[in-house]
């Protein structure tokens, strides 16, 4: 510190209060500001107060007014001179200067005590003090205590009754008898500030403030209610406190007029609280519905929760008193469309620049949020406004020429007000008129701010876009021609700085919600695209004139389309849209011509399916026309030009429609009775064929040639790419067609079976056919049964197929192969026996008696051999013989034909 004693003194006096260390005492003299307060305090007589300031007690500071930033001190210390007259040396600072230590959390509180337990007794009950003077100072100072119980309750946001300073007034009206009035004026005026505040607080939801603006969710509204039951109940409990009744007692001993009208407050209180809580019993049922939409993930669900959320509204509307009010009811909606704006802000991306197209997914999905609530609320509006007509009560009219009231509903027994307040009526709410507000009115200012941020921004999306899409293109060479394609993509490039440029200034979503800021880069922009719009339209026009087909002028369309929706592109192109949809036009019309100019005849097809697939094929060339377009030029179509198009269109794709439904008629005439016939006809039948010498009977598959040329003509028209209906005459075909794979195989073996019996009747022998005679009887009853019973529609047709195709083409056809490889192989070895080499003589050569007997004996040998061998062999064939054909080798039929084999 300072030589001086006065900053000494000052020094001692903050080390007893404060407590500060040392640094910070030093640091609070050598700050220049500092030490100019102090210096100005003590030196200046017109200054008149100090405050010392710690935030810690590391750090102090001075100043000589109060700071505006006083609570966020823990402590102040305050030096006020208390003679202004002298100046301040060390001798005289006990004396004319006061110290006073404030704590800003704590000032209320401090006031309140200070004012209580010190200056109230030494004030009001001095004796040196006149009488007049003590009441004065008894009046004025639990008025001050009134006024620091309001603070009180304003810091706190509880209502707090102020009690009179019970002691003093207990002291007074002992000591003092004749006092007695002043000590029930003071009980008077605490009841009025106790009425006054109750009053306050019952008119608090009157006032335009009860809402602030921080009230801007369904939870700060549930919170508003409860807070305010809080409130309400704990003037209850204060009410019924001994303190309160002890006043209550002592103006009713003393018969105090004031004491009527204060009775009746308690039933209003209760009439609050009850009131109160109705409200938040309606307002709560809302926050199961935003709790629902704030946690959804998807936007279905979110979509689906509106129209409930919207139905609870209603019925809040429809059922409350309180919210029925046009302006409470104005306020409740601000709030719902409040928390619908904050969950669709939660939604859209935060980096517009990074993933355009994830950026345009969320800017939709906010944007089908906010309709979808806006669109419910209208709906909801219709019906609402529908019930308010319905059962409001008219309103009072006069007419100032005659002074007649009319429209007016009797009064009496008849009173309209008398029902309201009935209970007996389910209508009460509805009697007064509450129509929802417009969609435009101040309580959705927020919602339509958001949907028309949103749709600016997804402009601007879109703008990146589609100039983005220049790159690609011209490094694809769009534009055919090098040079045009560099033009192209300089115009990306400075497109692209531009966007730079936005994105500083507008990088996320916080600054988009900034009009002013998101105004100015968005307008600049703007104008810069405007110029790089009218570069590309010079481009495309150079393009277009290279183009000569309608085909290349589309494809030039979308090559380009996302820069061809620029409103300056089209402006610029007005000369070849004409062109284009001259083209389509015509387009149509020969389209139209060629209906009926088909001649060419192709035999693989069937007629009326040719037919119809070159009418298909027409039809796909004018709806790839027309689809392209209404894809690349939405607006033309839909404009009084684009009328003749579709037009045209029309006429072709009638005429087209004309000539399918004759051929189909054709073709449904064309079915007659025999299809029926043709169906239940048998699967086999018998064919004869005759020759120079005989006649054979031959089986063949029942199946006619028409029959097979209708389900082919059917399956083409029925399948890919025509997809027709069947006719209702040829139902019966269904099935068949269903299962044409399985039709195509049933007639295939059934062929195969036929052929296999055709081939056993004509090469199988008189004794052959004795030993086959039981396998024969069998496939004579299985032919017997396709040539008189089994039919196309037979359901066990497969059955029968299976059956057939073992007995003859597994069974019967390879046995008889077997035996006749068999016979063939024993004729073999018969007749190789006559190839032996027998003689015993060789030409020129001469033997003796004995080599001649020899060389006999070795070619018997040899032929006996060979006898033998094949004997077995022969005997191994027969058996084999018997064992395919399964028949006993001791039965007649196998006798009889080893008797055929041995005269063989």
């Amino acid at each position: 510190m300072e030589k001086d004693s006065r900053y000494q003194w000052l020094e001692s006096r903050l080390i007893g209060t404060i407590e500060p260390k040392r640094d910070a005492l030093i640091q609070l003299i050598q700050n220049d500001d500092n030490r100019l307060s102090i210096e100005e305090f003590l030196e200046n007589e017109d200054i008149t107060h100090l405050y010392i300031l710690s935030q810690s007690s590391s750090h102090l500071s001075a100043l000589n007014s109060i700071p505006i930033d006083f609570n966020s001190y823990q402590r102040i210390v305050l030096f006020i001179k208390t003679n202004l007259t002298n100046k301040l040396t060390r001798e005289n600072l006990d004396k004319d200067v006061s110290l006073i230590e404030l704590y800003p959390g704590e000032t209320v509180h401090y006031i309140d005590i200070i004012t209580r337990d010190v200056y109230l007794p030494l004030l009001s009950c001095n004796l040196l003090l006149s009488d007049i003077e003590r009441d004065r100072f008894l009046d004025l100072l639990h008025r001050l205590l009134n006024q620091t119980a309001a603070t009180h309750t304003i810091q706190s946001e509880s209502v707090v009754l102020p009690l009179p300073a019970f002691n003093i007034l207990a002291h007074i009206s002992q000591q003092e008898p004749q006092r007695q009035q002043s000590i029930l004026s003071i009980l008077e005026n605490t009841l009025t500030n106790w009425s006054k505040q109750i009053k306050q607080l019952l008119q608090e939801e009157l006032r335009p403030s009860f809402y602030g603006r921080e009230q801007n969710s369904i939870k700060d509204q549930v919170q508003l209610w409860t807070s305010r039951i809080n409130k309400l109940n704990n003037l209850l409990v204060q009410l019924d406190s001994p303190f309160v009744q002890d006043v209550i007692k002592n103006l009713a001993r003393n018969r105090s007029p004031y004491l009527s009208s204060f009775m009746d407050i308690k039933l209003e209180i209760t009439r609050a609280v009850t009131h109160a809580e109705r409200n938040l019993s309606f307002v709560s049922t809302l926050s199961p519905w935003i709790f629902q939409i704030n946690n959804s993930n998807y936007l279905n669900e979110i979509l689906s929760y509106l129209p409930s959320l919207m139905h609870t509204l209603f019925l809040i509307w429809q059922h409350s008193h309180y919210y029925h009010q046009k302006d409470k009811f104005s306020q409740l909606l601000e709030v719902v469309s409040s928390e619908i704006v904050i969950r669709a802000k939660q939604i859209i991306a935060n980096n517009i620049s990074s993933q355009t197209n994830n950026t345009s997914m969320s800017l939709k999905d906010a944007l089908s949020i906010c309709a979808m609530f806006r669109g419910t609320y209208l709906d909801y509006k219709e019906k609402a406004d529908a019930l308010n007509s319905k059962y409001m009560i008219p309103e009072k009219k006069i007419d100032p020429s005659r002074m007649v009231i009319w429209h007016v509903n009797p009064y009496g027994e008849n009173d309209p007000n008398k029902e309201i307040s009935s209970t007996n009526d389910p209508y009460s709410v509805l009697r007064k008129s509450s129509p929802w507000p417009p969609r435009n009115a101040k309580c959705f200012q927020s919602l339509n701010a958001l949907i028309e941020r949103c749709n600016d921004v997804q402009e601007l999306t879109s703008i990146i876009t589609q100039f983005n899409d220049l790159s690609s293109t011209a490094r694809v060479g769009g534009t055919l021609t090098s040079t045009m394609d560099a033009m192209l993509a300089d115009i990306q490039l400075k497109c692209s700085k531009s966007l730079e440029i936005f994105h500083k200034s507008c990088p996320n979503l916080s600054h988009l919600m900034d009009n002013d800021r998101f105004d100015l880069a968005f307008f600049r922009l703007r104008t810069e695209l405007k110029h790089f719009e009218h570069e590309l339209a010079w481009i495309l026009r150079q393009c277009f004139s290279r183009a000569t087909t309608l085909s290349a002028k589309l494809r030039l369309l979308d090559v380009f389309y996302g820069a061809y929706q620029r409103e300056v592109v089209q402006r610029a192109l007005i000369n070849e849209e004409q062109w284009i949809i001259d083209n389509i036009k015509q387009e149509f019309q020969l389209v139209g011509q060629l209906v009926n100019s088909y001649n060419k005849n192709d035999l693989h097809w069937p007629p009326i399916a040719r037919k119809l697939l070159y009418l298909y094929a027409l039809k796909q060339r004018i709806d790839l026309v027309m689809n392209q377009f209404i894809e690349l030029c939405p607006k033309i179509i839909n404009s009084d030009i684009g009328w003749e198009i579709r037009e045209a269109y029309r006429i072709a794709k009638e005429k087209i429609q004309r000539n399918e439904d004759d051929l189909y008629n054709q073709f449904e005439q064309s079915a007659t009775s025999q299809i029926s016939d043709l169906l239940l006809q048998p699967v086999f039948k018998m064919l004869i064929i005759s020759n120079e010498t005989s006649q054979i009977e031959r089986i063949v598959v029942n199946i006619d040639n028409s029959l097979e040329c209708l389900l082919r003509e059917i399956r083409y028209i029925t399948g890919e790419p025509l997809y027709s209906k069947i006719p209702p005459k040829f139902r019966e075909l269904i099935p068949l067609l269903e299962n044409e794979r399985l039709l195509r195989l049933n007639v295939e073996r059934l062929r195969s079976i036929a052929s296999k019996y055709n081939y056993l009747i004509e090469h199988m022998d008189l004794e052959e056919r004795l030993i086959f005679e039981p396998k024969l009887n069998k496939i004579d009853q299985v032919i017997n049964r396709g040539l008189n019973e089994i039919t196309w529609k037979t359901l066990y047709l497969s059955d029968y197929i299976e059956q057939a195709y073992g007995l003859i083409n597994l069974d019967a056809a390879k046995a008889l192969d077997i035996v006749h490889h068999d016979v063939s192989s024993i004729k073999q070895m018969a007749f190789n026996w006559s190839l032996i080499q027998a003689d015993i003589f060789i030409p020129y050569q001469l033997y003796t008696f004995q080599q001649a007997l020899q060389t006999h004996k070795n070619v018997q040998s040899k032929f006996n051999e060979k006898l033998i061998i094949d004997g077995h062999r022969i005997h191994f064939l027969v058996d084999n013989i018997a064992k395919v054909v399964a028949v006993s080798s001791a039965s007649p039929s196998c006798l009889n034909y080893l008797d055929y084999l041995n005269s063989l």
